[in-house]
């Protein structure tokens, strides 16, 4: 059916031809333009479309189970090869067909069949969300592994173990790393000598690991590391380069120091090559936000410094070294014993842990379960409630169970200030809840 009133000019990107999932529904209609007939049974009708004679795309489907409520009495039957006029409450509309000179021209409602069924799957596999599934043995055994070496210290604090690809293939092997690592610190330290503001930064961020004690003087040498109980001589260590990204708008972390963990060894593999990185868990982000938006008292906040919560078993910290220059002046190497951000396994292990917490502090906190699990996208926690007690009980079994974990929120907001009443000052954002600054960066 056409409609003189709708303007194709409004919409250059038409098809020629009507589809429904890529299903042909019709052609132009009629087939072909004609010149207007005097039909004596339709003269002074208000016809649906009065231009009818040409022959252009459709503007409207209707279904048959509409159409019938469309219809009127009333209906115009002129002579034979002459169209009929039937009426309805959107006009007169013409059907049928009739002859001129040699050509005969249609001028109907055109009805199709379409395969339903195959539709029906098409719609679903385009709107479900994607199921998540250990597709591949390596993800499978990256899932076991942790399940089998994490750790609850006594302190709350997780300790994995690195998934090591040699455990389940013994040809992984790392090279030598130590003379590479010492060119890109020399290089660094070579580059921050034009800039002293960055570089001051940059030992603060580095000192800031040796104050928490997350990094730990390496008692061996990269000689003394290799292996002589296997064939392939392995390095059983690794000296990472280093350098820092930088991010001026953030409210918090402006600086990230980050560690190479994809720098080639010497046999040409690096240890990020040699790491699994397991399965993807981290929630859609669509699905988060949407969520999220059902609630009516929300509120965000990030975990602070989530890696860096998370230690590294000793005998696996020595793949984690890096080098710094001590206050004697001297270049020396240490281990980071926390998840280092740049390692390939690192996001899988600290969301993987963020969900064990929630298993294991689910009869203390039932209401953080679910968030933990699925009302987060990595870091960033985005949820809420219907009511303020609600989303105030839901934020205090949040921050309860990750301190179980030594881990802490920081960053929040909220669209109620009365969600931020026990919140320190220090750990919010600069906005209020009615008070928007367009330079304050909450991504959310």
């Amino acid at each position: 059916m056409q409609n003189p009133r709708f303007d194709r000019r409004r919409r250059p990107n038409y098809w020629s031809t009507v589809q429904l999932y890529g299903k042909l529904l019709t052609s132009h209609l009629p087939n072909q333009s004609f010149s207007p007939q005097n039909w004596k049974h339709i003269n002074g009708l208000q016809l649906s479309d009065p231009l009818y004679y040409r022959s252009k795309r459709i503007d409207l489907i209707i279904g048959a189970d509409l159409m019938a409520g469309l219809i009127l009495p009333g209906t115009r039957i002129g002579n034979p090869y002459e169209p009929i006029a039937q009426n309805s409450h959107l006009g007169w509309m013409i059907l049928g067909k009739f002859q001129e000179s040699i050509h005969t021209l249609n001028i109907r409602c055109h009805q199709t069949t379409l395969d339903t069924e195959s539709l029906l799957k098409n719609f679903c596999e385009i709107e479900s969300v994607p199921s998540r599934s250990l597709q591949f043995d390596e993800e499978r055994w990256c899932e076991s592994f942790f399940k089998e070496t994490h750790t609850r210290q006594p302190n709350g604090s997780f300790m994995v173990r690195l998934p090591f690809k040699w455990h389940f293939d013994p040809t992984m092997a790392l090279g030598k790393s130590h003379q590479v690592a010492l060119n890109r610190f020399l290089q660094l330290e070579r580059r921050y000598e034009r800039d002293p503001e960055k570089w001051i930064r940059y030992k603060e961020g580095i000192e800031e690991y040796f104050e928490l004690g997350q990094i730990t003087p390496a008692v061996s040498s990269e000689r003394s590391t290799v292996s002589t109980s296997t064939k392939t001589g392995r390095v059983e260590s690794c000296v990472l380069p280093h350098h820092a990204v930088y991010k001026e708008d953030s409210l918090t972390t402006k600086q990230r120091i980050v560690f190479d963990a994809s720098e080639k060894t010497s046999n040409g593999r690096s240890l990020n090559d040699v790491l699994s990185v397991g399965p993807t868990l981290q929630n859609d982000l669509p699905a988060v936000l949407l969520n999220w938006r059902q609630y009516r008292h929300v509120f965000t906040a990030d975990i602070q410094l989530m890696y860096r919560c998370i230690d590294v078993h000793p005998d696996d910290t020595q793949y984690q070294r890096i080098l710094w220059r001590a206050a004697d002046g001297n270049i020396k190497e240490y281990c980071l014993s926390t998840v280092t951000f740049g390692a390939a396994s690192a996001p899988f292990t600290a969301i993987r842990v963020v969900r064990q917490l929630a298993e294991d502090e689910r009869e203390n906190y039932p209401l953080a379960e679910e968030v933990l699990k699925h009302e987060i996208y990595v870091d960033d926690i985005l949820s809420g409630d219907h009511t303020i007690l609600a989303a105030q009980n839901k934020s205090l079994q949040i921050q309860n169970a990750l301190k179980s974990a030594n881990m802490e929120l920081r960053k929040w907001s909220s669209n109620d200030i009365a969600l931020l009443d026990s919140i320190p000052s220090s750990n919010r954002c600069n906005q209020t809840s009615r008070g928007w600054d367009s330079s304050d960066t909450v991504k959310t």
